[in-house]
């Protein structure tokens, strides 16, 4: 296995199918609820490894891209600067302006993170035993080692979870007016947050969202982990309630929503590093926040959950083959010669002749030879061209070799 520029740019491509299609399945109430959202949360757990794991396998077959990579590779190579005796590509300025960007994002998330934890430790967390006790009966349901704080906010736009190592669960105080019912059923929610460690998957897909922040389809995956999130949860606290108990739920949903009313958060990083109870609906998308709303109740509703185990074993088949096919190709550029090109010893192309002569190929290691002619590049071709009559009988040297 290697890793080469064009590995790269295959796994960037496969990642933006990987979301393409969550995004297509998400949409399916059947399979939501059918299969209780397993094959969205395997699509976001495969699409994350594949981008992390660019590598070339020996068994990958070559696609040959003759007009798009040849023509970006021919634009990433002309030179804007001299530096110190060293030339500046486009490519290497590209490279350095997405590499800052990222890097100050990133600082920007992490200080987010700082901030917000120091707010948490200047609040004070409640001393409402009516709220202690709903959450010492909710805790007792399904224990954790993990710490976890109850806190009442006035700043809070609705019920959300917040941290990583330690959890902190912020209530509204204006929504401590709500029965017990409601109380419990929404304290119950942000616990199997916790449980899950959510949080946690939140952080990473938001540190990738800085690292790609250039992709518009890594800004699709998170919004549509956000959601799949809140079903996921909706679906496991449901799961053993009879009809009256669901009606309950989402009637405390409701609740939550009426007593909260459709707040704005007032700063971006509220959304980025919290989860909230009523999820997009405390974002200023209205429309696609009532959307995502009504598929939760549908979720919650639906009391007929039977779901096949051999379509659900065809499905997650479906998609590991899917992910094994992704490593079977990479794409190469390739440039197909002229039309009244000839099988000479010789070949001139403007003032360039190739000839054993006058030219030699440079191994990239990567499976691309680099030809050169008078000294000058002309264009990459792949290891199966080599072989052909016009380059057969031409030097081939490594990069060690010219050094």
């Amino acid at each position: 296995m290697s890793i080469s520029l064009y590995s790269v740019l295959t796994t960037f491509l496969w990642f933006n199918v990987f979301v393409l299609l969550l995004c297509i399945l998400r949409w399916k109430l059947k399979i939501l609820l059918g299969y209780q959202l397993f094959p969205l949360l395997l699509l976001i757990g495969l699409s994350v490894v594949r981008l992390l794991v660019p590598v070339e396998p020996f068994f990958a077959l070559e696609v040959e891209s003759t007009r798009v990579l040849p023509f970006l590779q021919d634009r990433s190579r002309v030179e804007v600067a001299a530096i110190g005796g060293q030339t500046v590509t486009v490519a290497s300025l590209v490279i350095l302006v997405l590499s800052a960007v990222s890097l100050a994002l990133l600082v920007r998330l992490f200080f987010l993170l700082h901030r917000k934890s120091s707010q948490l430790r200047q609040g004070a967390r409640t001393d409402d035993p009516r709220l202690l006790a709903i959450f010492q009966r909710v805790k007792a349901e399904a224990p954790s080692r993990r710490q976890c704080r109850l806190y009442v906010s006035d700043q809070c736009p609705g019920p959300c979870i917040f941290g990583v190592v330690r959890s902190h669960v912020l209530i509204p105080r204006e929504l401590c007016a709500l029965g017990d019912r409601d109380l419990y059923y929404v304290l119950k929610h942000e616990w199997r947050h916790h449980l899950e460690y959510d949080v946690a998957v939140k952080l990473l897909i938001e540190c990738l969202c800085c690292l790609l922040w250039w992709d518009p389809l890594v800004y699709l995956l998170r919004y549509n982990l956000n959601q799949t999130l809140e079903l996921k949860c909706d679906a496991k606290v449901t799961r053993e309630f009879q009809e009256e108990e669901r009606l309950s739920y989402a009637e405390a949903l409701m609740n939550t929503l009426r007593v909260c009313g459709r707040k704005s958060v007032a700063q971006p990083g509220e959304a980025m590093l919290s989860i909230p109870f009523l999820g997009a609906t405390l974002t200023k998308r209205r429309v696609k926040a009532d959307e995502d709303l009504i598929q939760r109740f549908d979720v919650v509703l639906e009391v007929d959950r039977r779901d096949s185990k051999r379509a659900k074993r065809g499905i997650v088949a479906a998609m590991f083959l899917l992910f094994a096919a992704s490593f079977c190709f990479v794409i190469q550029p390739f440039r197909l010669p002229p039309d009244d090109y000839t099988a000479d010893t010789s070949y001139e192309i403007s003032t360039f002749q190739i000839t054993p002569q006058t030219s030699v190929l440079v191994d990239n290691k990567d499976g691309t030879y680099s030809l050169f002619v008078n000294g000058s590049y002309w264009h990459d071709i792949g290891e199966e061209d080599i072989t052909g009559e016009l380059f057969r009988s031409i030097p081939i040297v490594s990069i060690s070799d010219e050094q």
